[in-house]
């Protein structure tokens, strides 16, 4: 009985062997490869970017109480623009409709109500988080 045993595992063992050794399936084809010629190709349907999405440009006020080192993030609601610069200044911006500075969201800090240095920010219910 002990001798079945052996030789099935064996035989198993061997046939895995066998089977890993095979030869891989080559995943390449016999067919030509397609040749497309783009010079003559015409966009018939060109969309301005304007026509898409409505977008207005703000210049952000700048003086020494807001300068922004590196944008992260702006949102936009309640006729405000909110910016995050978490890499240079480290601080949250806020700014009206028209880019004139308001002033910086919260205190930097180790303290209750202070951030060391934020990371993200959204706006729910007029709440800045």
């Amino acid at each position: 009985m002990k001798s079945i045993h052996y030789l099935l595992i064996v035989s198993i063992i061997a046939l895995t062997f066998l089977w890993g050794c095979a030869q891989p399936k080559s995943n390449t084809t016999d067919k030509d490869p397609i040749n497309l010629n783009l010079k003559n190709c015409k966009i018939e349907d060109q969309r301005d970017f304007n026509d898409i999405f409505n977008v207005d440009f703000v210049p952000l006020e700048t003086n020494d109480s807001c300068l922004i080192g590196q944008i992260f993030k702006v949102c936009y609601a309640n006729d405000k623009i909110v910016v995050l610069d978490r890499n240079k200044s480290k601080q949250i911006f806020l700014f009206d409709k028209n880019g004139k500075f308001i002033n910086l969201v919260g205190k930097t800090g180790g303290g209750p109500k202070e951030y060391n240095s934020p990371d993200d920010i959204s706006i729910l219910d007029d709440k800045i988080s």
